[in-house]
């Protein structure tokens, strides 16, 4: 069965991070069939290899990539792309920590509206931190659109736990970005 949504976690050298952000993502997905978790490791150093292989191994939602050196943050989240086998690519930062019942949320509002793109609320993320207020309108606001140009008119470059979009728009600019680092070497 296709997974509905793919979290996906590009990763590099953050192994406890790493380990404190997919336990409380299971937490809430569980062992849901329609949600895949999928760690793209970009060569790391730190024991993130031996961390994905067990995860992997102990739960079947769960897919551990590992590229064989660090091709660089923009490289290894095309690969997230890539790699993800659901209808919705969800991006998760290494080093966050998802909200109370914040991919319940997500789901709910992918399934009622099928955007292109869903940017949520992501001042759950600071945690109360103080050097975080005074955050722009769009993020403290969730924001779907079909519309690209009205994204980042709003929201600007984001905030990478905070976006999900639908697969096969973004392997359609994501084969255009490689065509053209391809044909740029």
């Amino acid at each position: 069965m296709k997974p509905f949504l793919s979290i996906t976690i590009p990763t590099y050298n953050r192994v406890d991070c790493l380990k404190k952000a997919v336990g409380a993502i299971l937490e809430q997905v569980g062992e849901d069939p329609q949600v895949e978790l999928v760690i793209s490791d970009n060569g790391s150093t730190d024991g993130t290899f031996a961390f994905g292989i067990d995860c992997a191994g102990r739960y079947p939602r769960v897919r551990y990539f590992r590229n064989e050196a660090n091709e660089g943050f923009d490289t290894n989240v095309l690969a997230c792309v890539q790699r993800a086998e659901g209808t919705y690519i969800s991006f998760f930062s290494d080093d966050d920590l998802p909200a109370p019942r914040f991919f319940e949320n997500v789901l709910k509002r992918l399934r009622d509206d099928r955007p292109t793109i869903l940017y949520v609320n992501h001042t759950s993320f600071y945690n109360g931190n103080p050097a975080c207020l005074g955050l722009p309108q769009a993020a403290v606001e969730t924001f779907s659109t079909d519309d690209g140009k009205a994204f980042y008119m709003k929201c600007g470059l984001g905030f990478l736990s905070a976006l999900t979009v639908y697969a096969d728009t973004a392997r359609q600019f994501t084969g255009k970005v490689v065509q053209k680092r391809v044909g740029a070497s």
